[in-house]
């Protein structure tokens, strides 16, 4: 590999590893609102799925999808960079996010009359 490539290839894997860290930090925001596991389960599932996809997409135009030891440490460097140093700021952001959100939850989400019938039947 050439080094425009590598030094490319090192940019990418760090950058995408803060942006793994950005987007599934919002997304374990997201899930403590959801009350289905199922529903938890697959949104993991497929934010997974397709963040793999996104980054092998990107590493096969730098390089043709070779990764090595030293990309996956630059991976989890992006990762740490962004739980040190951003999570913080990014948490505010995702609050004020899904704040945006709670009156849709609040019309499709079960009356509290409904919600204390199905509790007694439950018991």
């Amino acid at each position: 590999m050439l080094l425009p490539q590598q030094i490319q290839a090192i940019l990418y894997h760090l950058m995408m590893g803060w942006f793994y860290g950005c987007t599934f930090s919002f997304l374990c925001s997201l899930t403590v609102y959801l009350h289905f596991k199922l529903l938890k389960g697959t949104a993991e599932i497929l934010f997974h799925i397709s963040f793999i996809l996104l980054a092998f997409y990107g590493l096969y135009q730098i390089n043709g999808g070779v990764t090595n030891i030293y990309l996956t440490i630059f991976f989890l460097l992006g990762v740490f960079i962004y739980y040190k140093w951003y999570l913080s700021v990014f948490t505010h952001f995702f609050a004020w996010f899904i704040r945006l959100f709670r009156p849709l939850k609040r019309k499709f989400h079960l009356s509290s009359k409904n919600e204390n019938v199905s509790k007694k039947v439950k018991h």
